[in-house]
C-alpha cells in the first residue's frame, strides 16, 4: 500500500510495503520492480495533483482529461467544467490564438489553424 500528499507546498511520499520473504533471487526482482513502479506512480500522482503546478492534459483529439487544483486556481476553471468537455484552445483569449496561428504558420511555412493545432503545433 502506497499514498502521497503535499504538505507545505513539498511533496511527502508515505510507503507501506509488506511482502513474504522471496524463496530466490529470481523472486525477488519482481518485488523490486513493483516497488519501485509504486514509488513512481505515487510521486506522479502528487505532482499531477499538486495546487502549486498547473498540469492540463489531453487525450488525443485535444479533450482536456487532466485538469489539477493548479490549473483550477490558475485560470479560474473548475476541472469539472472543463475535463471531457472543452480543448486547452478554449482557455485562452481568441486574439492571442489567432496572433499564436499567424506567427506559426509564418514561421512553419504552412497554415496552423488557432486553438488547439496552434497550442500544440511544436509539441
Amino acid at each position: 500500500m502506497w499514498s502521497a500528499l503535499l504538505a507545505g507546498g513539498g511533496l511527502v511520499l508515505l510507503l507501506r510495503h509488506w511482502h513474504l520473504a522471496p524463496s530466490t533471487k529470481q523472486d525477488q526482482a519482481p518485488n523490486a520492480n513493483a516497488l519501485r513502479l509504486l514509488n513512481t506512480l505515487a510521486l506522479q500522482n502528487a505532482i499531477v495533483h499538486s495546487v502549486n503546478v498547473s498540469s492540463i492534459a489531453t487525450d488525443a483529439q485535444g479533450i482536456i482529461q487532466i485538469f489539477n487544483a493548479g490549473a483550477e486556481h490558475m485560470l479560474g476553471y473548475s476541472a469539472q467544467d472543463v475535463i471531457g468537455k472543452m480543448t486547452p484552445g478554449g482557455l485562452s483569449d481568441a486574439q492571442e490564438a489567432i496572433e499564436r496561428a499567424v506567427r506559426l504558420s509564418r514561421e512553419m511555412q504552412t497554415p496552423i489553424a488557432p486553438g488547439f493545432e496552434a497550442l500544440v503545433y511544436k509539441a
